[in-house]
């Protein structure tokens, strides 16, 4: 693997780490360290992975409020994980053009 490779695949790891313990805080400053423990690992799943039936029963709620609560949360961690990589452009008109150059590095299997 080259070295330029592997430094954008750090890069962009750093900027993902950075936006999850921002969520991390956040869920933990309103007393939900324990719920986003239980949901983190569905952050990055394909919708079909994702074990709603199991994660309502593990959060004592319907299936339903477990959909919208794993929907906020990755929306609340793309939000976070754009406000990173925005801290990384000179130009605002680039992070979207960033953020799928990073999706591409971290889904090359490199």
């Amino acid at each position: 693997l080259g070295a330029d490779i592997l430094y954008e695949r750090r890069s962009a790891l750093t900027l993902l780490d950075s936006a999850l313990d921002k969520l991390s805080a956040e869920f933990a400053a309103v007393g939900k360290a324990t719920e986003f423990e239980m949901l983190k690992d569905w952050l990055t799943a394909a919708r079909g992975e994702i074990p709603y039936t199991e994660l309502a029963r593990q959060l004592s709620t319907s299936e339903g409020a477990a959909r919208v609560t794993v929907h906020r949360l990755r929306k609340r961690f793309r939000e976070l994980f754009r406000e990173a990589i925005a801290e990384t452009v000179a130009d605002p008109g680039e992070v979207e053009s960033e953020m799928r150059h990073l999706a591409s590095v971290l889904g090359s299997g490199v």
